[in-house]
């Protein structure tokens, strides 16, 4: 017997929604939102997101939408520190509950660069809620994304793929929906 992992869809849902929710959290409502949850560790591969962020300030446009960062969890000190340093990074700390789903909801892309993962719940949860993630492509999350159709499973050996998979998403609201709503079914 296989146990097919999973996420609760109702938990986990596009309807809750809420872009006034960042206001909160003093990130304007109105840019593009790439997420980040899980634990702020080298582990978890986030010293990588942090050098993708900071390249991407270099490779956007002035006509792009603003884009922003925001990371949900807690852990190391300095790689905390090293990312707020980069312009449109948000550390909202721990989230749970409705308000960590609501968060899913109304953000734009999710990024999950961790290569040690067994599963990686957070894409299953991306995905619930109708939004695209961008993935490592080692571990176990590779098996629930559809490489182009729900999102991108990417090499955390090129950082400018990852920058301009952010940037696709962020210029083509059409794929980015898209891409959710597969995500979603």
């Amino acid at each position: 017997r296989c146990l097919a992992p999973g996420t609760d869809i109702e938990k986990f849902n596009p309807r809750l929604k809420n872009r006034s929710l960042w206001e909160d959290f003093d990130v304007p409502p109105d840019s593009f939102i790439a997420l980040y949850v899980g634990r702020i560790t080298a582990e978890k591969n986030f010293d990588f997101l942090v050098d993708v962020w900071k390249r991407l300030q270099t490779a956007k446009k002035d006509d792009d939408r603003d884009l922003r960062l925001v990371v949900v969890g807690e852990g190391n000190t300095d790689l905390k520190r090293r990312a707020a340093e980069i312009p449109g990074v948000h550390l909202l700390g721990p989230q749970g509950g409705r308000r960590l789903s609501a968060i899913y909801a109304s953000s734009d892309m999710v990024l999950f660069p961790s290569v040690t993962e067994t599963l990686g719940q957070v894409g299953l949860e991306a995905g619930a809620s109708a939004v695209p993630v961008v993935v490592a492509d080692r571990g176990g999350q590779v098996m629930y994304v559809d490489d182009g159709h729900t999102g991108f499973i990417l090499s955390t050996e090129d950082s400018k793929a990852w920058v301009d998979s952010i940037l696709k998403l962020s210029r083509d609201e059409t794929l980015r929906q898209n891409m959710g709503d597969q995500a979603r079914a």
